[in-house]
């Protein structure tokens, strides 16, 4: 789960991959959390998939470029591209190595994951540290992807006839 506030909107967003994940927010988080903001303050849970799945289907320019469900926003972060991407952890977890469990390091994952997906599509151009881990090789990465979409045949505009 994460916990962002928006100062200008007055509200408080609270994300996570999954309803297993949301389950696990122990209740006495969510009280100090409700004490902790203003009374005036809309507070809302999300599911990363949900965000992520819309995210894409309002970016895409054509039928492919968007998700056709919500379950494959939730495969693509699951698959974990960067879960070995060094740095990206709390000082802690790197120092013990154990930086695939880094809460951080989770988070900053799945940002980067969304980035990938989205950043081509809303024109942005992504930028190692910024929207992708420091050692990323954009060069590379920008050649992988054209290989990969001249293989890509979107179905859902194939006709069976």
């Amino acid at each position: 789960m994460r916990l962002r506030s928006c100062s200008s909107c007055r509200t408080l967003l609270l994300q996570s991959l999954s309803d297993k994940d949301l389950c696990l927010a122990s209740r006495g988080l969510v009280e100090v959390l409700l004490c902790v903001v203003s009374n005036d303050l809309f507070f809302r849970i999300y599911k990363l998939p949900t965000l992520f799945f819309h995210l894409k289907k309002t970016l895409a320019t054509n039928e492919c470029e968007a998700y056709p469900t919500e379950s494959l926003a939730l495969a693509a972060l699951q698959r974990d591209l960067y879960q070995t991407s060094p740095g990206i952890a709390c000082a802690y977890h790197e120092q013990v190595d154990k930086s695939i469990v880094c809460s951080m390091s989770r988070a900053k994952r799945w940002v980067y994951t969304i980035f990938d997906e989205c950043c081509e599509s809303a024109n942005i151009t992504m930028v190692p540290g910024k929207h992708l881990p420091d050692d990323t090789n954009v060069e590379a990465l920008a050649l992988f992807k054209e290989h990969n979409e001249e293989k890509k045949l979107c179905k859902r505009n194939v006709s069976p006839f």
